[in-house]
């Protein structure tokens, strides 16, 4: 299956899960992480779940704190900053994904 096949299958499977104006570019990104992450050039289509829940997971990626410092505050100053990393996201799918990884030269 095709990258752009990939994203339509899996947008579809995220209507009423996120946000309309988002699920092409969830879809997109979340294809793409796990295509980089498993080195493959084609997508398999038993992936296509794993794909929409993790284009879900990207979507609530800014709730989560992220690691390290992520607020200081001197005074009546205070700064947050620091986002999410998306490779944590994949993190959560590993035993999903591991079937289809390969070894990158």
């Amino acid at each position: 299956m095709t990258k752009d096949e990939a994203v339509v299958a899996a947008a579809a499977l995220l209507t009423g899960r996120v946000e309309a104006d988002l699920i092409d570019d969830l879809a997109a990104e979340a294809v793409q992480l796990i295509l980089d992450y498993c080195h493959i050039p084609d997508f398999p289509a038993a992936l296509i779940p794993v794909a929409a829940d993790a284009a879900v997971a990207l979507s609530h990626r800014d709730e989560r704190p992220a690691a390290g410092v992520s607020q200081l505050s001197v005074g009546d100053t205070s700064i947050t900053y620091g986002k999410a990393d998306t490779g944590d996201v994949l993190s959560a799918f590993a035993s999903r994904l591991h079937p289809y990884r390969r070894v990158a030269w």
